[in-house]
């Protein structure tokens, strides 16, 4: 799936939600393997991530997705316009 993505080729919706669940279920047994050493857990709690930094817009997260292959024109969620350069 990363290969598809990375080298600019489609992916269905089905595909792409299992490749989120493949990354969610490595990343919660590879906590499991760490802890079990008594080491740190390199994924965290699973929530995400955010820090004292500002967020950035919905447009400008939606372009990065859509960059990235995950976000189509016809998936119903198109971009917003790009975020104003200053």
């Amino acid at each position: 799936m990363r290969d598809r993505v990375m080298h600019g080729k489609s992916a269905s919706d089905d595909q792409i939600r299992n490749a989120v669940a493949h990354v969610l279920a490595y990343a919660a047994a590879m906590n499991e393997c760490t802890a079990a050493y008594d080491g740190p857990k390199p994924f965290g709690d699973l929530r995400g991530f955010k820090g004292a930094a500002q967020s950035l817009e919905k447009g400008t997260t939606r372009w990065v997705l859509k960059g990235m292959g995950f976000l189509s024109n016809d998936s119903g969620a198109d971009p917003a316009p790009p975020p104003d350069q200053e």
